[in-house]
């Protein structure tokens, strides 16, 4: 909303060139991408120059419908990217492949493929996301928001803490871009057994895999 957009400069106020700022949105995303708040549709470029305010390295994790969009305009996917590099026998040749096929997108001012940008998205651009609503048992929650959490130590759907982080594939104690979009492929996955197959959402990344999103 234009509340949204107005707060992004307050939130981020004190930002310097070497600090790194997370940006989250879970709601509704109409087929262009655009989020859809409470008075007006932000589009991914109008996200973008808000954000390009910002100084210093920007992490951008989007659970909505379409939300590829952020990432990915045209007839190129950064899917082509992670699908081929999962085949591939270690971490490193992992991350040394998709840093390689990353150098090489084009990049453009009118999505977050970009410089200074870390990006987790919970679909393609042609897909919609999925989410979990059980009013009984209290459990409300987009499934590649409950992977983040998982991979990342906490349950959401029995609110409970996990006595280590799945995701940490390493065991260094630090979830990076490349182990956070494993671990929540691997529950939306997961998920997907539980609903009978009925979930074709697939996560979406765009940066450096070995860059560490948190740790403990």
């Amino acid at each position: 909303s234009s509340a949204m957009l107005s707060y992004i400069p307050i939130a981020f106020s004190g930002a310097q060139p070497a600090d790194v700022s997370l940006f989250y949105y879970s709601g509704h995303g109409d087929s262009s991408g655009a989020l859809i708040t409470t008075d007006k549709l932000v589009t991914v470029y109008t996200l973008r120059n808000a954000l390009q305010k910002i100084p210093g390295t920007k992490i951008v994790i989007l659970d909505s419908c379409y939300s590829g969009s952020a990432i990915k305009n045209g007839a190129s996917t950064v899917s082509t990217y992670s699908e081929a590099a999962e085949s591939l026998p270690s971490p490193s040749a992992f991350n040394s492949a998709v840093i390689s096929s990353f150098s090489s997108l084009p990049r453009s001012s009118e999505n977050l493929a970009d410089q200074g940008y870390i990006v987790l998205t919970s679909c393609r651009y042609d897909q919609r996301s999925s989410s979990l609503n059980d009013a009984v048992n209290g459990i409300d929650f987009g499934i590649f928001t409950y992977g983040i959490c998982y991979g990342s130590g906490y349950d959401e759907w029995n609110q409970t803490f996990l006595d280590s982080m799945p995701a940490d594939a390493d065991g260094n104690a630090a979830i990076t871009l490349g182990e956070a979009y494993a671990g929540a492929k691997e529950r939306v996955a997961y998920l997907n057994t539980l609903l009978y197959g009925k979930v074709t959402q697939e996560t979406q990344y765009y940066g450096d895999t070995s860059f560490v999103l948190w740790h403990k």
